[in-house]
């Protein structure tokens, strides 16, 4: 079991790819207490192009909510390279916007 937060983040990011949505959840709302969401978010209105970009409409994953701002953590599925998506398998991709 690891000892800090630091070694706590890097161990459940190492089994993200593996450990998908389970891993994905227990990182951001167990580990770091974000509010856990669970919204789909459909790909009704994206572009017919964009579609095939992730396998299934995204899932609103937690935010927080804090004086200065919102987070939201969005989950998606990458398809692997070759079918369209243009990812390399399976992969952990954090991202954000300010």
């Amino acid at each position: 079991m690891p000892d800090s937060l630091e070694e706590m983040v890097h161990e459940l990011l190492c089994r993200l790819p593996a450990g998908g949505l389970a891993v994905a959840r227990q990182l951001v709302c167990d580990t770091l207490h974000y509010a856990p969401a669970g919204e789909r978010l459909p790909r009704d209105d994206w572009p017919e192009a964009a579609r095939p970009a992730v396998s299934g409409d995204p899932l609103l994953l937690a935010r927080h909510t804090a004086d200065d701002g919102q987070f939201d953590v969005i989950y998606a599925q990458v398809p692997a390279l070759g079918t369209g998506g243009g990812g390399g398998g399976p992969c952990a991709r954090l991202s954000w916007a300010a």
